[in-house]
């Protein structure tokens, strides 16, 4: 009979890194006599996957007669991911049912791969940025990004990249597998692009000697601050304005 989650012969699945499950069995005499187990051990695991298995309490022996019961456990730890099978044989002297023999089997699991991206940065048309994705799972990993980008065989988490974007853009990965499967990612990099920054006087010019003449600067820069400095001439007031009023000095020769 196939192994089935109700009787318990199906241990279900457990990560091979960190997960277990017992299953415990009953024996029941419904004979008169009393049943004895003559194994040794008295339950045993056999199959291609048997050290997957095995019996962490055994059985009483001999159990008694008229519904008499005993009952042991059996301890699933995969060794790999898949369906893993056995077979519990127990010998006894039951003239009908010498050995009893069943199937079991649980399947290994591993946790699917994760990406979290981050990276967020403000950088001048032009520049660079680094965006990464921290990566759980098992090496190597693969990513494709939002933007098409694709990254093979990553060995190490995270995984790294530089970006270099004509306009203000958010990434993302798209899609993500390791060595056991596809994965899930979260999060974002958004990399704010700004425009280079410009900046032009204008003012009166020519400039004749010992008259006053205003300039005034103009710039694409968000909350500028200004310092202006003028050679052969007198800032009149501050000079931390967008415009300063000068007074020309004589030329020099």
């Amino acid at each position: 009979m196939a192994p089935s989650t109700t009787d318990d012969t199906d241990f279900g699945s457990a990560d091979i890194s960190t997960g277990s499950v017992d299953h415990i069995f009953t024996i029941i005499n419904t004979g008169v006599a009393a049943l004895n187990l003559t194994g040794t051990p008295k339950v045993q695991i056999t199959g291609s996957h048997a050290a997957d298995f095995s019996v962490t309490v055994d059985p009483t022996s001999p159990v008694a007669g008229n519904g008499g019961q005993t009952t042991f456990t059996v301890h699933f730890n995969p060794s790999a991911i898949g369906l893993r099978s056995a077979a519990i044989s127990i010998s006894n002297d039951d003239p009908n049912e010498n050995p009893y023999d069943f199937a079991i089997q649980g399947t290994g699991t591993v946790p699917a791969a994760t990406a979290l991206v981050s990276g967020d940065a403000t950088i001048c048309a032009g520049q660079s940025a680094p965006i990464q994705a921290a990566l759980t799972g098992t090496a190597p990993w693969s990513l494709t990004w939002s933007d098409g980008f694709v990254q093979d065989n990553v060995t190490a988490s995270p995984a790294t990249r530089n970006v270099n974007p004509t306009v203000s853009t958010t990434y993302t990965v798209t899609s993500l597998s390791d060595t056991y499967g596809s994965g899930a990612s979260s999060g974002s990099a958004t990399v704010t692009v700004n425009p280079l920054l410009t900046v032009s006087i204008s003012g009166d010019d020519p400039v004749v000697t010992g008259t006053t003449h205003n300039y005034t600067a103009n710039t694409n820069a968000s909350n500028p601050s200004y310092s202006w400095s003028v050679t052969n001439g007198t800032i009149n007031g501050s000079n931390t304005g967008n415009s300063v009023s000068v007074a020309a000095g004589s030329p020099v020769p």
